[in-house]
């Protein structure tokens, strides 16, 4: 089957910026359809006409600049993937497409970069082939969070006496915050040279000052405001199982250099979970009462859904422009065999972590089914790793009982 060409409209006022676009693309991808628009107007009028895989809009634009356009994209055609390229703008513009856009790349462009995150993001489009998917994860960047850590985090950064880890140590309770901060330090606006992994590294980076701009701003707020408790979904549950398991895959692999990206990882691994809370409540709650029936868990996500939540989590860290290996390890934290990982990895690391997060006593299993509620006994031997379960378990029973 012949896959569907990618179609990606570029919006700005300036006609040399679009041509230097178009000539770069059109030689390189000869195969993508390119469109391209002079202002917000013109770019809404064509999305009306035509159907595109991706828009990419400057942000200081006369008339309906670029956060405005982008928001609107969102509300008429929230599957498509919304890109910002732009030069300096402000940080209140910066911030007001945090909820808007999907990841973000600054003039002058580096081409190589440019093309990679075009590839990236029809790629990521093609993972879900259900629209209606594709626009649940795409919808407004809204995701629910405990009313405790916004009252703690207001009150840290209240306190002139607030440190560093203070404020760090709060974020990286909670999931939402966790991934939109460590997404927005991470961008192409703030020119950092490496990138961020950790909540306490974005509160660092972006300082007391940007970080209290960009929860306590209108748009943020809204973002995360919790939705109507369900008595299947307990969100302070999920966060301490969140903290637990980024712990865990930090100390599993400790001293390989990939500690980082599996504590991001191990933070995020339930994001989708938190996106059906956040969209689609009643499905969830039909998962669940399979769940409780006898069916597997992604088995009845899959009935209910036709994805996983595993899924639909990668799928949005994608979209956002998180690392290869935490979306790969958000895919297959319940699938680790679904790992190419030939040694211990993030993708395996976070697997064994968020199963002893939930039961610090998880069974060891010969070839356990996918999704099934244990350790993978023969993967692990093959891996040379049993001896170190003790230690593993040990320290999932001190982590559990301190959050």
């Amino acid at each position: 089957m012949r896959k569907p060409t990618p179609h990606v409209l570029f919006v700005d006022d300036e006609p040399a910026v679009l041509r230097g676009i178009g000539r770069l693309l059109g030689a390189s991808e000869p195969t993508w359809q390119l469109s391209f628009a002079n202002s917000g107007s013109d770019a809404l009028a064509a999305l009306e006409e035509s159907a595109f895989d991706v828009v990419v809009s400057d942000l200081n634009m006369p008339r309906m600049d670029g956060a405005t356009l982008l928001s609107e994209v969102q509300k008429r055609h929230p599957d498509i993937v919304r890109l910002v390229l732009s030069g300096m703008s402000s940080p209140s513009m910066v911030f007001r497409t945090v909820p808007v856009a999907h990841q973000f790349l600054t003039k002058p462009f580096e081409p190589i970069r440019f093309r990679s995150t075009l590839r990236e993001a029809f790629e990521l489009r093609s993972l879900l082939g259900d629209p209606v998917l594709r626009a649940l994860a795409g919808k407004k960047n809204r995701l629910p969070s405990p009313p405790k850590t916004f009252a703690a985090l207001q009150q840290a950064l209240a306190n002139p006496r607030a440190s560093v880890r203070d404020v760090g140590s709060i974020i990286e309770k909670d999931i939402a915050l966790s991934a939109q901060l460590v997404r927005l330090a991470s961008s192409a606006f703030f020119g950092l040279p490496s990138r961020v992994c950790t909540p306490h590294g974005a509160v660092a980076y972006l300082g007391f000052e940007t970080i209290k701009a960009v929860v306590l701003s209108a748009e943020l707020m809204e973002m995360f405001r919790p939705n109507v408790p369900s008595r299947d979904f307990d969100v302070e549950k999920l966060q301490r199982d969140a903290v637990c398991t980024a712990h865990l895959a930090r100390r599993i692999l400790a001293g390989t250099g990939m500690g980082d990206d599996a504590f991001l990882a191990g933070m995020v691994h339930e994001v989708g979970v938190l996106l059906l809370a956040a969209r689609t409540p009643t499905q969830l709650s039909e998962v669940k009462r399979l769940e409780r029936s006898g069916v597997p868990p992604l088995d009845a996500e899959r009935e209910v859904l036709g994805v996983t939540h595993a899924e639909l989590g990668a799928y949005l860290l994608g979209l956002w422009g998180f690392p290869h290996s935490v979306i790969h390890a958000v895919a297959s934290h319940w699938q680790p065999q679904r790992s190419l990982e030939p040694r211990l990895g993030v993708s395996l690391a976070v697997s064994i972590a968020a199963r002893l997060a939930k039961d610090p006593e998880t069974a060891l299993e010969e070839e356990p089914l996918p999704g099934a509620f244990t350790l993978d006994g023969t993967l692990l031997r093959l891996l040379g790793l049993t001896y170190r379960l003790d230690d593993w378990r040990g320290y999932a029973r001190k982590t559990t009982e301190e959050t």
